[in-house]
């Protein structure tokens, strides 16, 4: 059983695919699920989040770590994060 916080109203995720397509699409069902950034941050890029069990090996996280998906991914969370606490777009 794997241990992580489920918030009321979360969703299961989906499981997590290889596929840069199929990543994406992932990515956007979670981003458009409504959750505070904090809740998505985790679902993404938590020890349990999408990418994570994308790549379960540290070989195998280094790729898409360095995928354009996955910085596009932690950039608009970044703005997320931003916009929760009322500081201006970068």
């Amino acid at each position: 059983m794997e241990n992580r916080l489920i918030l009321d109203g979360e969703p299961t995720l989906p499981e997590a695919s290889p596929d840069t397509e199929a990543l994406r699409q992932e990515v956007e069902k979670i981003l458009a699920a409504g959750w505070s950034t904090v809740a998505i941050d985790n679902a993404l890029f938590g020890p349990g989040g999408l990418f994570s069990r994308a790549a379960p090996s540290r070989e195998e996280w280094q790729s898409p770590a360095r995928s354009e998906l996955f910085r596009e991914t932690r950039w608009r969370i970044t703005r997320l994060h931003f916009k929760a606490l009322g500081l201006p777009p970068f």
